[in-house]
């Protein structure tokens, strides 16, 4: 087995990628980068906690929480599961 310190730690440009192109459930065509719900400037990475800041496109935003669970499980889907993630 490999040994932990072997790892590589992600990055935030790896977290953004993966994130980017997530449509928004109420604009299907467009992805949450597109309408700004997610900014490589809201992901902070510390060691084996990840976390992301989404800002939903309007402050009373029905389906939040939808998009920030979809976040956190696309993120739980592609990084190790020793990340722990923090989705706000």
């Amino acid at each position: 087995a490999a040994d932990a310190a072997d790892w590589d730690d992600v990055s935030v440009p790896e977290v953004f990628e993966s994130l980017r192109y997530l449509s928004d459930p109420e604009h299907p065509n467009l992805s949450l980068e597109q309408l700004k719900v997610v900014q490589p400037g809201h992901v902070w990475v510390d060691g084996v906690r990840i976390h992301v800041r989404f800002t939903p496109t309007v402050p009373t935003c029905s389906v939040a929480t939808l998009i920030g669970l979809t976040i956190k499980a696309k993120l739980q889907r592609s990084l190790p599961r020793r990340y722990k993630i923090d989705v706000e």
